[in-house]
């Protein structure tokens, strides 16, 4: 199992994390709510030759809700997903421990920055309680109902609802507070295929959603799982400090002892701790989790399976019990228990007797919320599910049955001279003789794994590339998302587009469109504020060419540096177009700036000839220009431009003046055009000319 399991920290894990952010949710669900992969696609990051990973998780948390523990007082900040108003929800306990009532209380305001600047309280008409999201009696489809009444500022946003009905299109069946999709139409070909390959790749065309609203707080509810005592010291302090700083979330789904009153059933919502539970799994050790998928891998297959068939109406177990069970035992047994030279089956056979013995007391501890029991309903427990339990547990059996279930299967996508070996196990020594063989393959058979693995992930990127008509909005709404991606993904993205870019100005002709596209990506900070937006045309680009030329302060061969300086080029050219004659001299000194500033001398020259040949000098020649608007030239500017600064703040404190200069709010503005450009134009002329004498200014 240690050798067979390959270990994917992060980046081999990114295809699902992308899938969850940016592949099959439609643009009104990524920008109208907060969607993380919760669940076994997000906990493991064992990748085994039998796939761990059934359908793909997806917890969606509308952003226009916010959930917060009652008492507690409005935040007065919010990430920068929430909408501009934000309907808070305060968290009421039920008599069910980890299930709760939401109570509407107000809506908050907040800026583009995230701050908040203002609290709306509800109307007095307002429902007691918020409704879970539930089918609605009317409709076949399984439509998820969210009120939109509840305040003065109603927060009445279509995209909602079409996040909901995408939801209940693509949905099969309902388990929980999970919706289940299979509806393949809605992803690209390409997952389909991408099950056909050997046991290395998990079947992710059907994914679960969650709906959930997001709580930004530890909840008391489970206020002292922080602080409790931990003899082995799991997890570490910086576990529980990320866990606890990343809050919670509040789900649909009712406490099944609940589920026959009218009432209850409507109103019940249960604390979540899936990314709390992300954050844990993810930190045990390989061993931990090699355990914890043998675990799931034969309780599915001999316990809950046959539970399914046989006792429809009976409480039942389920992956959750066995993630609890495993949670518990990772913080109550020493590392040395979990110690790699252990017996894997004796380590499964010890944890499935104490679930059995779970089972037998109707006892199993929330493992966040101390005094909740998450089997308290089972109060007829069969006597069967308890045998199967003990049985599986006799490390024997436990034993045979993976031998015979599990390494028999691997071998069969082995090539044949090494699965034949398992026609012969009629020693322990040629039985431990196939297992080795299995197990040199999967060894020696990675790199082509790791290659095809690739190669599915960059068929998909380009895939969705042709899925979509490429433009600057559309990388826009994809910005944030894009930076969710681990580093290779988003890399590769980018150089997609990019190529995409690149091809189509080969073939047509550099447009503006292709530079927003390129700025778009390549910009770090871009801040499009709404007075840019409105701007002419030429007045547009030669705002953004200043952005992008003023991102670096010296030369410099650097691939991305030298992209922005010629993007900033050719906004300005774009802006020549627009015959805005007030900018025409302004845009020739930047562009005699840029080719300086790239060595090309003799286009600089050319540049600043435009500008010192203008026969209006007085109309166009008396434009100053700031450094905030220029790249750096050299150190003479900028000596020049220090000496304003400085000359302007003798100047304040000599005359006493509280106002400050018009001269301060407009930057230093230290050269005209017309001076500017006859100083780029000697410099540029000693250049190419070394006979010259320099000009002296």
């Amino acid at each position: 199992m240690l050798d067979t399991c390959r270990y994917t920290r992060t980046s081999d894990r990114g295809y699902l994390r992308r899938l969850s952010n940016n592949l099959c949710m439609p643009d009104f669900i990524s920008d109208n709510a907060e969607t993380f992969p919760s669940g076994s696609s997000a906990e493991f990051y064992i990748k085994p030759m039998l796939p761990c990973i059934g359908d793909t998780d997806i917890m969606i948390c509308v952003n226009h809700y916010l959930a917060i523990p009652a008492g507690h007082i409005p935040p007065t900040e919010l990430p920068d997903h929430f909408q501009r108003f934000v309907s808070v929800f305060e968290i009421i306990d039920s008599h069910q421990p980890g299930y709760v009532y939401l109570e509407p209380s107000y809506v908050l305001l907040k800026t583009d920055e995230g701050h908040v600047v203002a609290k709306i309280n509800r109307t007095e008409n307002a429902p007691e309680f918020l409704r879970r999201p539930i089918p609605d009696e009317n409709t076949p489809a399984e439509v998820m109902q969210y009120p939109v009444h509840y305040f003065k500022q109603d927060i009445r946003n279509f995209s909602v609802w079409s996040t909901l009905n995408f939801l209940s299109s693509t949905a099969a069946n309902s388990h929980g507070p999970a919706i289940q999709h299979t509806d393949s139409t809605h992803l690209p070909e390409f997952f389909n295929a991408r099950r056909n390959f050997v046991g290395s790749y998990d079947a992710v065309s059907n994914f679960d959603t969650v709906s959930c609203i997001r709580c930004l707080l530890w909840p008391p509810q489970a206020a002292d799982w922080p602080i409790r005592s931990r003899y082995h010291g799991v997890p570490n302090q910086t576990i529980i400090n990320t866990v606890v700083s990343n809050g919670c979330d509040v789900v649909g789904a009712i406490h099944p002892r609940c589920k026959q009153d009218k009432w209850m059933n409507k109103h019940q919502w249960r604390l979540s701790f899936s990314r709390a539970e992300v954050t844990l799994i993810n930190s045990w050790t390989p061993v931990q989790q090699i355990i914890y998928h043998m675990l799931r891998y034969v309780l599915k297959r001999e316990v809950f399976s046959k539970a399914d068939d046989e006792e429809q109406d009976l409480p039942k177990l389920s992956n959750y019990h066995i993630k609890t069970l495993m949670l518990w035992q990772c913080e109550q047994k020493p590392q040395s228990w979990w110690s790699a030279e252990s017996s894997v089956i004796k380590l499964c056979s010890s944890l499935i007797h104490k679930l059995s013995d779970w089972v037998a007391d109707k006892r199993c501890q929330h493992y966040f919320v101390s005094n909740c029991n998450i089997i308290d309903h089972f109060d007829d427990v069969p006597l069967k599910l308890c045998c199967d339990l003990r049985r599986l547990a006799d490390s024997s059996v436990l034993l045979n049955w993976f031998i015979t279930n599990y390494i028999f299967v691997c071998a069969q996508y082995c090539p044949n001279e090494v699965s034949d070996l398992f026609e012969d196990i009629s020693s322990a020594h040629k039985l431990e003789r196939a297992v080795h063989a299995v197990t040199d393959w999967k060894l020696s058979f990675l790199p082509k794994e790791l290659y095809i693995e690739h190669f599915w992930h960059e068929w998909g990127t380009i895939d969705e590339m042709q899925m979509w008509q490429i433009d600057a909005a559309w990388i826009t709404t994809r910005k944030r998302r894009l930076q969710k991606l681990d580093p290779q993904n988003r890399d590769y993205v980018i150089a997609v587009l990019s190529l995409h870019v690149a091809y189509t100005v080969t073939v047509h002709s550099l447009t503006e469109d292709h530079l927003e596209i390129l700025r778009t990506l390549f910009h770090p900070c871009d801040n499009d504020t709404t007075a840019s937006r409105l701007e002419s045309g030429g007045l547009s680009c030669i705002r953004k060419a200043i952005s992008m030329a003023t991102l670096t302060d010296v030369r410099s061969t650097d691939a991305l540096e030298m992209l922005h300086n010629e993007m900033s080029k050719a906004f300005l050219h774009h802006s020549l177009g627009y015959k805005q004659e007030y900018t025409y001299c302004v845009v020739h000194v930047l562009l005699a700036a840029l080719y300086y500033k790239s060595g090309c001398h003799q286009t600089a020259t050319g540049h600043c000839r435009q500008v010192l040949n203008q026969r209006d000098r007085e109309q166009h020649g008396s434009r100053c220009i700031g450094s905030e608007y220029l790249p750096q030239i050299d150190e003479s500017v900028d000596t020049v431009f220090g000496l304003v600064r400085l000359y302007q703040h003798l100047q304040r404190r000599a005359l006493n003046s509280s106002k400050k200069l018009q001269s301060d709010n407009e930057g230093p503005l230290a050269f005209t055009t017309q001076l500017l450009a006859r100083y780029l134009y000697s410099i540029c002329s000693t250049a190419v000319n070394t006979k010259r004498d320099k000009v002296k200014m």
